[in-house]
């Protein structure tokens, strides 16, 4: 875990309607390479739907001082059919299920390996939201704190057209295997956390980026080139700074930002916290049409956050 001293700002995912896990949002974006105790954690399930779906296999792998130490793998018998479509996606079937354990009689070895550790792993909000209610039902209330490294890779590599493991998995050459088996991804979610981890120390514009609330207050450009000039922009999402400086930023550069989307829209900037969108509905909407107005043929760009601050130049050293 981190040290006293580099311990990152704790803050509940607005998203998360169960409190039995907190997500670490970071205050400094480079902390992340401090740390260097956790466990990594998939589970595969019967579905989607907590509740209903249930986990029929989890893989954890131990991390010490940055290296792999110990891990822990097993099937968990759901007591119900195995799906077609997820036996087709995960290879596991309702056979292999003949003499898999039951959750109940694996949970005290599960948060035994668990401890008090930080827990890693991709939508890991998913996985909890599976792993909590098993092992309340089993007279276990943990409370967990996790890291989720798909919205560390959003950040991380935002010129991938998604943010999935399997994306991820060959943008970066994270396997050559077997994935949707729970130890596997796991093993693949450690390799993309130190991809990430790897990157920051030559990244100072990102680096700074993430420092969430940093203000935006010099440009590396003058205002003779304003590099936004005549430009019309529409802001949506949750952005890693603060809205009333993207707008300071955009005005500096010529720009203007705009309330509606139209065929005079030159920019969509889209921020990344998309999972902490207040309006997700509004937020997809734009998106969508965005879309629908390039295939007709309009002008308009669809580009992040870090692209916005990159074409403008920032600069905050």
């Amino acid at each position: 875990m981190p040290t006293k001293d580099h311990m990152p700002y704790r803050q509940p995912a607005k998203a998360d309607k169960n409190k039995s896990f907190t997500h670490l949002k970071w205050n400094k974006w480079n902390t992340i390479t401090r740390i260097s105790d956790y466990v990594v954690l998939d589970v595969e399930t019967t579905g989607l739907k907590p509740g209903t779906d249930k986990i029929i296999e989890i893989g954890m792998v131990k991390v010490s001082d940055g290296k792999p130490c110990d891990e822990f793998s097993s099937f968990v018998n759901p007591e119900m059919s195995i799906p077609t479509r997820i036996t087709k996606i995960t290879g596991i079937t309702n056979e292999d299920m003949a003499t898999a354990p039951v959750f109940s009689s694996l949970a005290s070895q599960i948060v035994s390996f668990l401890g008090d550790s930080l827990i890693l792993g991709h939508n890991v909000g998913f996985d909890l939201s599976f792993l909590v209610p098993a092992l309340e039902s089993c007279g276990i209330c943990p409370s967990f704190t996790c890291l989720d490294t798909c919205a560390l890779a959003k950040k991380a590599f935002p010129e991938l057209p998604n943010h999935k493991l399997d994306t991820l998995i060959g943008a970066l050459s994270l396997s050559d295997g077997q994935t949707h088996r729970a130890l596997d991804d796991v093993y693949c979610t450690l390799g993309l956390f130190n991809k990430i981890c790897e990157k920051y120390p030559d990244s100072p514009l990102l680096n700074a980026v993430y420092s969430c609330c940093t203000p935006i207050e010099s440009f590396s450009f003058s205002p003779v080139e304003q590099p936004l000039a005549g430009k019309q922009l529409f802001l949506t999402g949750t952005f890693t700074f603060p809205y009333s400086a993207a707008k300071k930023l955009i005005s500096a550069a010529g720009g203007l930002v705009t309330y509606n989307l139209s065929d005079q829209t030159d920019y969509l900037v889209y921020g990344f916290q998309d999972t902490q969108v207040e309006d997700p509905a509004r937020y997809e909407a734009a998106l969508a049409t965005a879309h629908e107005m390039q295939t007709q043929g309009h002008r308009i760009q669809l580009i992040n956050e870090i692209q916005l601050l990159k074409t403008c130049g920032v600069s905050f050293y």
